[in-house]
This record gives C-alpha cells, structure tokens and sequence, in this order.
C-alpha cells in the first residue's frame, strides 16, 4: 500500500500505516524476491503536501510522488518496485504504465520493473491472492539470484 499523508487531512490520505501482519506478509515478500537481505527497508511517509503553504490536488500530488520516486531510484541501484494494490498503482503508474501492465510488471525505465501484486491488506483477506503475487513475483526473484551469483563469480 502507498503511505501518503496528507498535512490537512484532505483525500490524500491513502492508507494508515501498516499493521503488524501485514509487515510480515511484506517482510516475507521482500525476503522471497531477495533471500539475502533478511530485513525491510526503512519505512518512509510522503507527506502531501510536502510545505504547510503549497497547495495542490490530486496532479500536483502525483507529479511529486513521480519526482519523488525518480529521486530515489536515481540515488540508488534499485532494479525492482514493489507495487502493493492497484490503488497504488494509480498514484504511481503513469496512465500509460498502468496500459503496459503485463503480468503485473511493467518497464518504468531501461533498469527499473515495476511489478504489481495484490496490496497487503488484499492478500491477508484473500490468502489465495498471495498465490496470485507469487507468481507475478517468482520469475523476478529468480532472474534476481542469477545476476547476484554472476556478480560474485
């Protein structure tokens, strides 16, 4: 699920945060797609808006969650975005991304896939979605061992 606050409390506002089942279900996910790391990344909030003084509806909120994301995989070597739930995917998918969506992945640059499975609340109330997300997720998570084991040898 997508953390978006808003500052006013306004309809940005997408999901609390998560509970403690639903971060084991994404802390089995994440281990699943990398069994080498073990341990969930630092959970991040995006406030909306990001000043008290700017305003902006639903656009400006996505134009800076774009820029937002694109910051922070510029800064790092991710290869992979997790998406959890097609809500998500409407705040973070272009409209042309969310056409491109097959099997739940689509190329958000020439490095980066993102891949979208059910969101965490989804799969703990339908625990045959996890089946759905796995295999979405294992042909990733596979090709993800590949290249590590080349990059060792």
């Amino acid at each position: 699920d997508l953390h978006v606050r808003s500052r006013r409390q306004r309809q940005m506002c997408i999901r609390d945060s998560p509970s403690p089942e639903q971060l084991q279900l994404l802390s089995n996910i994440l281990i699943s797609m990398d069994p080498s790391s073990g341990v969930l990344p630092q959970l991040e909030i995006a406030q909306w808006p990001p000043f008290p003084n700017m305003q902006g509806g639903v656009i400006e909120a996505r134009d800076f969650l774009s820029t937002l994301i694109s910051a922070r995989l510029e800064s790092s070597q991710t290869q992979i975005i997790l998406i959890l739930g097609s809500r998500t995917a409407d705040w973070v998918l272009s409209d042309q991304q969310q056409s491109d969506l097959e099997h739940g992945q689509v190329n958000v640059s020439n490095k980066v896939i993102a891949v979208m499975v059910p969101s965490l609340a989804e799969m703990i109330a339908q625990p045959n979605l996890k089946r759905q997300a796995w295999q979405t997720i294992k042909p990733l998570a596979a090709s993800s061992q590949v290249h590590r084991q080349q990059e060792t040898s």
